[in-house]
């Protein structure tokens, strides 16, 4: 049986060039923090070129935005999950803070 692979769009691959440069960033502002971080290390680490950063984001702030929102949305993901398979948490509000309490000390990374 021949395996099929999909071939990637113009769209598909703009999305995961995006998604690493966002990957990359994190990592390199994590390190160095964003005054220290540079656009140059943020696309050597995605395997870019600066260019690829200035044809997905505006500047290092707008990368800076897009890693945060990142973070955000998996902790609010995180919190959903988890809220939603304990049975007792929407109607305590102490509870619900006690997970995203929970949610927030597993993301300290």
């Amino acid at each position: 049986m021949q395996a099929v692979v999909e071939k990637l769009t113009p769209e598909r691959r703009r999305e995961l060039t995006r998604s690493t440069l966002v990957d990359a960033a994190a990592d390199v502002f994590a390190r160095r923090g964003f005054h220290a971080a540079s656009l140059e290390e943020i696309a050597e680490t995605a395997g870019f070129t600066r260019g690829a950063i200035y044809k997905n984001f505006e500047n290092k702030e707008e990368l800076f935005f897009a890693v945060i929102q990142r973070r955000i949305d998996a902790q609010l993901r995180r919190f959903s999950e988890v809220s939603s398979e304990d049975n007792t948490a929407a109607a305590d509000p102490a509870r619900l803070a006690s997970i995203w309490e929970e949610v927030l000390g597993f993301d300290r990374d």
